[in-house]
């Protein structure tokens, strides 16, 4: 009887504690090229947080670079159009006006903490990668995310982020 105790009680403990953290991504399992240059365009801020597009553009820049990618932000590269609101279509010619091959953008559907005693970060993101010589849309992936009250709503998007690009 006791070992049968022990047993339910270990597995209401793991039950429990995987539903803290979870993680759901859709994407079609490839990975992004490095045969070419990337323009990260300033994401859609969808959230209350205050700049959460551009906090998650500069995190895809950053995560891309450490991985081998050659990136290009629009906060670098298009200085004074570096908007959310910007038009995809100017973007990608933009991009495409200076040899950079695809463009990056996308939307920030969450990045808050939970609301409750424990206060969980939980993330979400929308990703499209353009081809410039086309205009067309050639990849995309979608995830969302949740963390321990312990972690920052930051490394939950960052553990997201490389899920959906790098890490397939």
């Amino acid at each position: 009887m006791k070992k049968l105790f022990i047993f339910l009680e270990m597995s209401f403990l793991v039950l429990f504690l995987s539903a803290c953290a979870t993680m759901v991504v859709n994407s079609d399992n490839s990975k992004l090229g490095k045969n070419g240059s990337y323009l990260v365009a300033v994401f859609k801020n969808f959230t209350e947080t205050p700049h959460a597009g551009s906090r998650v553009s500069s995190m895809i820049d950053s995560i891309m670079v450490s991985r081998g990618y050659t990136t290009y932000n629009t906060s670098t590269i298009l200085r004074k159009y570096s908007s959310e609101n910007e038009n995809i279509n100017k973007i990608i010619r933009r991009a495409k006006n200076r040899g950079i091959k695809y463009v990056i953008d996308g939307s920030v559907n969450e990045f808050r903490y939970k609301t409750g005693i424990e206060g969980e970060p939980a993330a979400g993101v929308t990703i499209f990668v353009y081809n410039t010589d086309t205009g067309k849309l050639i990849w995309s992936s979608t995830g969302s995310a949740t963390g321990w009250s312990n972690q920052s709503r930051t490394t939950v998007m960052q553990n997201l982020i490389n899920r959906l690009i790098v890490s397939h």
